[in-house]
């Protein structure tokens, strides 16, 4: 076969259908320099920079009707991703019902805004409508976010400290009668007035949770990621995975509770498939104990926000996992040094906390000279050697002084003011955690009393779009006839 001699070399003597099969194994990087090598190749790779759309109430009768018979049409099979906000409970069911137009659909992302007290008969509803639609079992990623307002909890009832079994089932009795009264309440206030037909009679916790193990309501059978976001708390979004066999990968916007709602809901109940788990904030109440017990086979956790608990606690009440990203901890304010973070990981090495010799990972973010934030990494793999200098291998930026990073004026007179404390005492060098320390860092900016300090009275302590290609958004609230209630009005 003699090939086209304008340039294109290969490229144009392959059927487009092959470029495309190659393009789809590329990240946009590299599907971008493709683009640049000539006109052919721009054609060739312009669907695929249309990957993602975003659609609400407001623009999807546009984008749709374009995707559908417009313009847009061809590039309609390209698209991966899709994330909808739903801000109207009438669209619960029938916005996802067009997404059938998408035939390559693998990512969903789920946006609701609506009063909680709605949560669980939303639940039920958005998933038995879902399931029946032809994508649905080729989802490999779906993201839930739950963004809910006017809620009746008492704070006395959110939140149970004790350990007696009686006293936290009448908790839960109370606040499942406090959801039913004000679910009654929301219909007939005007909150919703038209989805009381749709949704129908209350459903309870409980009673959503049966529905799950029941199998009525379920995940996607090719689940691979479950991204629970804001306001996904409730037992019954986790369930679903008992029926997923594929599952490898959580993703929680805060940690999760016990589950405890049903008395199928045993210490028994685990995830095996799940090896990845990634926290966005991990709170000083967070129970650690529960990544073992649900997760018996976790091998990486990252925390991409913040870490309340002590980084060395936290690592040391996980021994079984293997890969750790952590937000960079400090001390005083500052990220701490190389030195420090060798000396905490040296000593749960020691007592033999971690004896799988995990691989450790620190970033974040401070602020330089100019008013520029500066992005910092560090990764150290831990290894069996008696000698300490072989027993740390670290990889990224280790440059890194705790000088660099400029703090506000106050911060800096106290922190001048604790190193004239310290040139003053003993001449032994402060570390954290260790015995004589005033104070512990729990990596935050706020200093907590240690353990061998006695208690004063009345202390109290403290995306970028997908990168699969651009996303296709829209201000505009043109409307058109493509009418997702039906009844084909405008």
């Amino acid at each position: 076969m003699l090939l086209q001699k304008d340039g294109n070399g290969l490229f144009a003597a392959l059927p487009t259908e092959i470029c495309h099969f190659v393009l789809e194994y590329m990240d946009k990087e590299s599907r971008d320099a493709f683009a640049r090598c000539s006109r052919h190749c721009y054609a060739i790779a312009f669907p695929a920079r249309f990957s993602g759309v975003k659609l609400s109430e407001v623009n999807h009768r546009l984008w749709l009707k374009l995707f559908a018979r417009g313009w847009l049409s061809p590039l309609a099979r390209w698209i991966h991703t899709v994330v909808l906000d739903i801000t109207d409970i009438k669209y619960i069911t029938s916005l996802p019902q067009k997404l059938t137009i998408f035939p390559a659909l693998r990512n969903l992302t789920l946006n609701i805004h609506a009063v909680k007290t709605f949560e669980g008969n939303v639940f039920n509803v958005l998933f038995s409508s879902l399931s029946t639609l032809p994508f649905y079992n080729n989802l490999i990623y779906l993201s839930l976010n739950w963004y809910g307002y006017r809620t009746h909890f008492e704070a006395a009832e959110i939140m149970y400290l004790g350990s007696s079994g009686a006293a936290r089932q009448q908790q839960e009795i109370r606040k499942e009668a406090t959801m039913r009264d004000g679910y009654e309440r929301d219909l007939v206030s005007g909150w919703c007035p038209h989805a009381k037909d749709m949704l129908g009679p209350h459903l309870s916790k409980v009673e959503v949770i049966e529905k799950t193990l029941s199998g009525e309501l379920y995940f996607p059978k090719n689940l691979q990621s479950l991204e629970l976001g804001m306001g996904c708390l409730s037992s019954y979004y986790l369930t679903p995975l008992l029926n997923c066999s594929m599952v490898t990968t959580l993703i929680f916007d805060s940690f999760f509770q016990e589950l405890r709602d049903t008395k199928e809901l045993t210490n028994s109940l685990q995830f095996p498939t799940v090896k990845n788990l990634v926290f966005n904030i991990i709170s000083i109440y967070s129970d650690t104990t529960l990544i073992g017990k649900y997760f018996p086979n976790v091998e990486f956790i990252a925390v991409t926000r913040s870490c309340s608990i002590y980084w060395t606690d936290f690592i040391k009440s996980l021994p079984q996992v293997k890969t750790f990203t952590l937000p960079w901890p400090m001390r005083r304010w500052r990220y701490m040094e190389k030195s420090l973070l060798e000396l905490g990981i040296d000593e749960l090495l020691i007592i033999g906390h971690i004896p799988l010799f995990p691989t450790i990972s620190f970033s974040g973010n401070y602020e330089i000279e100019g008013g520029h934030q500066k992005y910092i990494s560090a990764t150290c793999r831990t290894a069996p050697n008696n000698n300490s200098e072989d027993r740390f291998n670290w990889e990224g930026d280790l440059d890194y002084k705790p000088e660099d990073m400029k703090l506000p004026d106050f911060q800096e007179e106290m922190l001048a003011a604790l190193d004239a404390e310290d040139e003053m005492s003993s001449g032994d060098e402060i570390e954290p955690r260790s015995e004589g320390s005033e104070y512990e860092d729990s990596g935050s900016d706020d200093y907590e009393l240690s353990t061998d300090e006695e208690e004063e009275e009345g202390f109290c302590g403290d995306s970028e779009y997908w990168e699969s290609g651009d996303e296709v958004q829209d201000e505009s609230e043109e409307d058109s006839d493509l009418d997702l209630d039906g009844s084909g009005s405008r």
